[in-house]
């Protein structure tokens, strides 16, 4: 099962209690999917 959620990056950086995004900006992590990661929404019907 996948759970697909669209979240803003703005609301994601406020949410970030495990520092990811932060990470990401300051240069200590790399491979961040939605940052450097390319996501692929998939369409379901």
């Amino acid at each position: 099962m996948e759970i697909f959620l669209d979240v803003p990056d703005g609301v994601l950086r406020s949410r970030d209690q495990k520092g990811l995004y932060s990470g990401y900006t300051d240069g200590k992590i790399a491979n961040l999917a939605g940052a450097d990661i390319e996501v692929v929404e998939r369409k379901f019907v």
